[in-house]
């Protein structure tokens, strides 16, 4: 169906498909342009030391896992803390993982994970009680969201690794993620099944549309999505 469509697609569609099988779909027609995004984790850290050698600053392994593990995946979202440490540091020269610690904004990101923390144990009144604390903050619904889902996929990856029977050093290694985020990602997995997971990032999915389609309250969106996923 499909590959049918392509043959004379509508005008100004932007498509995108992730492949998991290496099977790439044939274009039929000379007026799609095809563009390659890789997601691997090696592509996104050497996209962010990039970013800081364009700056003439280096920067640290240590610094690197630690600054994905407060903020996530989103390369522009890594790209913006980045830059505001950068003009804190002013003239150092090397970005340390002290430096990530003194000038990330850790307390947004300290009650986002605390709220996934809730998400993952299921306790409804604390992701209440931080969703508020949040929004007080006038932190972005969507940015909450995202995190959310970027935490259930690494649970989904780390519960997968260890089905392999990978190691805990070769998980971390696999994943790029500390021995201490790990310890708290194998915990949080108890409380899901890959169905469960599947649910969820379809629950996530259908509260970023509404937050970018609708007008309603985006907290009240927010709220009861994250409700629902901690029955």
């Amino acid at each position: 169906v499909l590959e049918s469509y392509l043959q004379k697609p509508a005008n100004g569609t932007f498509l995108v498909l992730q492949y998991t099988d290496g099977r790439k779909i044939k274009l039929g027609s000379k007026n799609i342009t095809m563009v390659n995004f890789p997601r691997d984790d090696k592509n996104l850290l050497n996209n962010l030391r990039k970013i800081v050698e364009s700056r003439n600053y280096k920067i640290t392994n240590d610094a690197l896992r630690m600054l994905t593990e407060l903020v996530g995946n989103n390369l522009t979202e890594l790209s913006n803390e980045l830059n505001n440490i950068i003009v804190y540091l002013k003239d150092s020269g090397e970005i340390r993982k002290s430096d990530i610690e003194n000038y990330t904004k850790r307390t947004n990101y300290s009650d986002i994970f605390q709220l996934i923390n809730a998400v993952c144990n299921k306790d409804g009144k604390l992701a209440l009680k931080t969703l508020h604390d949040l929004e007080l903050m006038r932190e972005e619904p969507i940015a909450i969201i995202n995190r959310i889902s970027w935490r259930l996929r690494q649970i989904w990856q780390v519960k997968a690794l260890m089905d392999m029977g990978l190691s805990k050093n070769d998980i971390m290694s696999e994943l790029k993620i500390s021995s201490g985020n790990l310890y708290y990602i194998q915990k949080q997995s108890k409380n899901f099944g890959y169905d469960n997971i599947k649910l969820l990032l379809k629950n996530i999915y259908k509260t970023d549309l509404k937050l970018k389609s609708t007008q309603v309250p985006p907290y009240d969106l927010l709220t009861n999505s994250v409700l629902e996923m901690c029955r």
